[in-house]
């Protein structure tokens, strides 16, 4: 087998969560194993968290993990940032994936759970 990056993502459950938001230049990125530079996406914060104290706030996709598997495996969940969105503040985390030693095949995309 060849050594790669395996880019997967978000869960299914974050992935619907932002489907609906609006979409923002992304402003981070990860590397791969070959040092290849993988955009990381960033959303408008959603209605319900709006207000005018906090008018930058947004969603980032963060890397959450990255367990080696022939190349890193890259996991990444969403971070609620709630201040003025710079990337290197850390938000909340929302949406993670779960490490679970009862998954097999070492990643349940659809349950957000992943064994490696």
């Amino acid at each position: 087998m060849s050594r790669s990056t395996q880019f997967i993502g978000l869960t299914n459950e974050a992935a619907e969560y932002v489907k609906n938001l609006k979409e923002l230049p992304s402003d981070t990125f990860t590397h791969g194993m070959f040092d290849e530079k993988i955009e990381l996406r960033k959303w408008e914060i959603p209605k319900e968290f709006m207000s005018s104290e906090r008018p930058n706030a947004c969603i980032r996709e963060v890397v959450q993990a990255s367990p080696w598997s022939s190349g890193p495996m890259i996991f990444t969940c969403l971070t609620l940032h709630f201040g003025n969105c710079i990337p290197e503040h850390n938000g909340m985390n929302i949406l993670q994936w779960v490490d679970d030693p009862r998954v097999k095949g070492e990643v349940d995309q659809e349950n957000g759970k992943f064994w490696v």
